[in-house]
């Protein structure tokens, strides 16, 4: 349970009188349901998907969002490189906002027209409950190496945060995994959600969703994509694995 609410009266009650006060398991999550309350729960008006991994989040999310937003259905989106509303860019102070200010800016982009979302979900934002679990519709894991060490204290624990927002993931809800990173598959075994695996043609052809990067160079990559041969106008080999992400989702 996590809200019981009570209201006690102060010993000096005629100097400070009755205060009402709620009871909570979580703090941190019971401060997100709040703001997701004071906001008129703005994650359900949205298709929201949210990117974790210790690489490329930037990247995909960007990716992901030039995907999505068309000047007659926006697109939002919230992560290291800024904030956008659905109308203006903003800049951001953290890869995932506290939770009042996440709530802010997903009710602005469901007042400016917006009809999906996308983010950049950090190990500490998992961790810490920044965002309602059950607000994201899909959920995407690029990979994981040491990183945070300092906060999570052992490589495990920040892979058990990263595996938290799919564990809570709903039945009705996507997961998206890398399983050419060797925890790419753990990360998604208790999770409720359709799970797509993405592989490389050289590590994993087993993969729901292969990639087989052919030529690389200066103006961009030669590239499949789902069996599809095509160029693209990104360079680095690691652009590959974030193409074929943001195709995925």
């Amino acid at each position: 349970m996590l809200f019981r609410s009570r209201e006690t009266r102060a010993p000096n009650s005629d100097a400070i009188g009755s205060a009402a006060w709620i009871q909570v398991s979580d703090s941190r999550q019971a401060w997100v349901e709040l703001a997701s309350l004071m906001q008129g729960d703005p994650g359900s008006s949205l298709r929201l998907s949210a990117v974790t991994g210790t690489n490329g989040k930037s990247s995909i999310v960007t990716l992901l969002h030039q995907v999505l937003h068309t000047p007659d259905t926006p697109c939002g989106i919230i992560g290291t490189t800024g904030i956008m509303d659905g109308r203006t860019y903003h800049a951001a102070t953290h890869t995932t906002p506290a939770p009042d200010m996440l709530m802010t800016w997903l009710a602005a982009m469901r007042d400016n027209g917006c009809t999906s979302a996308v983010m950049e979900a950090s190990s500490h934002a998992i961790d810490q409950h920044r965002l309602r679990f059950c607000d994201v519709d899909l959920a995407l894991f690029t990979n994981l190496t040491r990183d945070h060490l300092d906060y999570h204290g052992s490589l495990e624990s920040y892979f058990e945060s990263k595996k938290g927002l799919f564990y809570a993931l709903s039945k009705d809800a996507r997961a998206i995994t890398n399983i050419d990173d060797p925890r790419g598959e753990r990360i998604v075994a208790d999770t409720r959600a359709a799970t797509t695996t993405i592989g490389s043609q050289a590590h994993r052809p087993d993969a729901d969703i292969v990639f087989a990067l052919h030529s690389e160079a200066l103006d961009g990559l030669r590239l499949t994509i789902d069996g599809d041969t095509r160029r693209y106008r990104l360079a680095g080999a690691y652009n590959a694995f974030n193409l074929t992400a943001a195709y995925a989702a």
